[in-house]
């Protein structure tokens, strides 16, 4: 009898393990998607026709994140100087509404050509404008000082992100920008370098 009373107990508490995992995992999809206008609701006895069941499956779909990665082709001997820019690489997503995209770079960044005496310096700009490396949205710059001694080549990690809040649905285009600070001989380059966009359609509260 005891066997059996514990067999009992321990099914209750698989019932209500799984009880709170169901409500667990649907606290969590409705507070992800507490921002989602649902188009169409229906109510008991009526038929729900096919076109606003999927609209409202399109609704959520839209309202989850979505991520694109583009390579960009390794750039040597870039010398475009401040403010003008070079182009290294671009990345375009499609988003079926509105909200933010979190355009975010990865890879190797060099300056080559050092010479002692002069504070070499990069800029690296992720744009919605080809080129442009002034103005909003600048996230990253490396410097060498002027008293080190020349030398050919310096290579470190490259990273960065900004976020672009969009106002609608829309293809866009971003661009990974880079500029130098001298008409010297110094040289930008970048390797094994990526483009990473991600869509978020609500922000938090």
């Amino acid at each position: 009898m005891q066997i059996k009373n514990n067999l009992r107990l321990m099914n209750w508490k698989g019932v209500l393990i799984s009880l709170g995992a169901v409500i667990l995992t649907v606290g969590i999809i409705n507070y992800a998607l507490g921002n989602v206008t649902i188009p169409n609701s229906f109510t008991n006895g009526t038929v729900a026709d096919a076109t606003q069941v999927n609209a409202n499956f399109q609704a959520l779909a839209n309202a989850m994140p979505g991520v694109k990665i583009a390579s960009v082709p390794d750039n040597s001997n870039i010398t475009s100087v401040y403010p003008a820019g070079t182009q290294l690489g671009s990345i375009s997503v499609t988003i079926p509404a509105a909200g933010n995209v979190m355009v975010s770079s990865f890879g190797a960044i060099c300056l080559n050509n050092h010479t002692n005496g002069l504070a070499d310096m990069l800029w690296l700009k992720i744009s919605k404008t080809s080129g442009a490396v002034t103005g909003g949205g600048s996230y990253s710059t490396v410097a060498i000082p002027a008293e080190l001694p020349t030398y050919g080549r310096s290579c470190g990690p490259l990273g960065g992100s900004y976020i672009f809040a969009e106002t609608a649905a829309g293809t866009y285009t971003y661009y990974l920008n880079m500029a130098t600070n001298t008409t010297g001989s110094l040289k930008g380059e970048t390797l094994g370098t990526s483009l990473i966009a991600q869509y978020f359609p609500n922000t938090l509260p």
